[in-house]
């Protein structure tokens, strides 16, 4: 697709965290580490997960071989310092090797989960699951948006339910 960007190398994330899906959060200087960690403590509180927040049945069409794709958004009303995100996503189009997936968080932030020509043979998913760390750091609370692309020619499909849950800290 000639307007579409394939991956992001690296992105930086509405809390300032520079992250690359191919590097994670980049190379660690150990001895710097060890010495922070000496004198470090920290009051985190309880890990939280939030439930799933479903968009509820639906038939949005993937448009074929576009980069327009099709969006829907959600709607996540904890209020964590994000740690992950966790997406099932449900679709029955014919090829999923078609399909790209980006998440894109109330910060703006967005993160390349699956990408298109990933060579995933099946045709269809149920409850599928992706997860981005892409957003740590940021606050939860907010529109979460999903955007669905097809890649290639001929194979067609709707995406039918997409749930996303957060996990973190207060």
């Amino acid at each position: 697709l000639i307007d579409h960007i394939y991956d992001y190398k690296w992105v930086k994330n509405g809390a300032g965290v520079y992250f690359s899906n191919k590097y994670g959060f980049g190379r660690a200087n150990a001895q710097a580490a060890v010495g922070m960690a000496k004198n470090y403590s920290v009051t985190l509180g309880p890990y939280l997960e939030s439930n799933y927040y479903t968009s509820g049945d639906m038939a949005l069409s993937i448009p074929d071989n576009s980069s327009t794709g099709v969006i829907d958004s959600i709607t996540v009303t904890e209020n964590y310092f994000i740690e992950s995100v966790q997406i099932k996503l449900s679709t029955n189009h014919e090829f999923i090797g078609d399909l790209g997936v980006e998440l894109t968080s109330p910060s703006g932030t967005k993160s390349k989960i699956l990408l298109i020509n990933s060579n995933i043979k099946d045709a269809g998913l149920s409850d599928y699951t992706l997860i981005s760390n892409a957003f740590y750091n940021e606050m939860s609370q907010g529109d979460w948006t999903i955007k669905l692309i097809d890649g290639a020619v001929d194979d067609v499909g709707d995406i039918t339910n997409w749930k996303i849950k957060v996990s973190g800290h207060q």
